[in-house]
């Protein structure tokens, strides 16, 4: 093919896009015949096996988050109990060194005194 050659290298088959709407319908008409209709409901038999499948695994799931919930909810008051002793430790040891402060300063107190006693 020649680079100045300004024709298209494809070609579309003689009235393609006119005939396109109509080769459509047939196709469409032949897909429609091989489709089956959908069945009504009404008056049919229930399939127990699914249904108790169906009802057996959202009871489980159910129970699943239940369980999760529970576990969660159980572990959020551990966390909170540690986080109460924590605490009162802390305070605990506050309170311990306040009161060696305290002591310390009343023995420093007690030396003074007693030095301007001699």
């Amino acid at each position: 093919m020649d680079m100045n050659d300004k024709r298209l290298p494809f070609e579309v088959p003689e009235n393609y896009f006119e005939d396109f709407a109509a080769r459509m319908d047939a196709r469409l008409a032949e897909e429609m015949q091989n489709v089956q209709p959908v069945a009504e409901t009404k008056g049919k038999r229930i399939d127990f096996r699914r249904l108790a499948t169906l009802v057996a695994s959202s009871a489980a799931v159910f129970a699943g988050l239940f369980v999760a919930g529970v576990g969660l909810i159980n572990m959020q008051q551990r966390v909170d109990s540690q986080a109460a002793e924590i605490i009162a430790q802390e305070t605990y040891i506050d309170e311990m060194f306040e009161m060696m402060d305290i002591y310390h300063l009343e023995l420093a107190l007690a030396d003074a005194e007693v030095g301007f006693e001699d």
